[in-house]
């Protein structure tokens, strides 16, 4: 049983590190991921587990339109899965919109809901930058979004990886 596992393990492995390899470009992030991986590697022969199990991975994507930020979201979910950084196999993906309600007091139980519902896994937003409004001008809900998000996000930056992508 214990070999099945490991075999299983490798192989995700081996998919994801084949993956990685085959990005075009992207030298920034391979780098990344393979800093990334010698973390693993160090905490899974006998190092300091703290390293992975406490600390915050939140993070933002930004480029042009088609550049490949939810492709590159994705990949980083399926990269800390199969090297046993996130204890869930969670993947939520939203419109950042989505966030926002549709009436007053509706918009922070759909927030709050969409990092609970992540817990453990991955909380990918995208068109983040749609929150903020259009000429700088946001209206109720999307200030409302952004403050509970960024509470959820506080409360529980081990616990739910957060990424932003727009």
């Amino acid at each position: 049983r214990a070999a099945d596992e490991a075999a299983t393990r490798a192989a995700k492995r081996a998919a994801v590190d084949a993956d990685i390899a085959a990005l075009v470009g992207m030298e920034g992030v391979k780098k990344w991921f393979e800093e990334m991986k010698g973390k693993v590697l160090y905490v899974e022969s006998s190092g300091n587990p703290e390293l992975l199990m406490n600390c915050c991975m939140n993070m933002r994507l930004t480029g042009n339109p088609g550049c490949g930020k939810t492709t590159l979201a994705r990949l980083i979910f399926k990269f800390l899965r199969a090297y046993d950084v996130l204890k869930k196999d969670t993947f939520v993906e939203m419109n950042a919109l989505e966030l926002k309600a549709q009436y007053v007091g509706q918009t922070t139980p759909k927030v709050i809901g969409a990092v609970r519902g992540a817990m453990g896994g991955v909380l990918f937003l995208d068109e983040a930058y749609a929150l903020a409004g259009t000429d700088g001008k946001s209206d109720c809900f999307s200030g409302e979004a952004i403050r509970t998000l960024l509470t959820e996000v506080e409360n529980n930056r081990t616990s739910v990886m957060v990424i932003l992508a727009g």
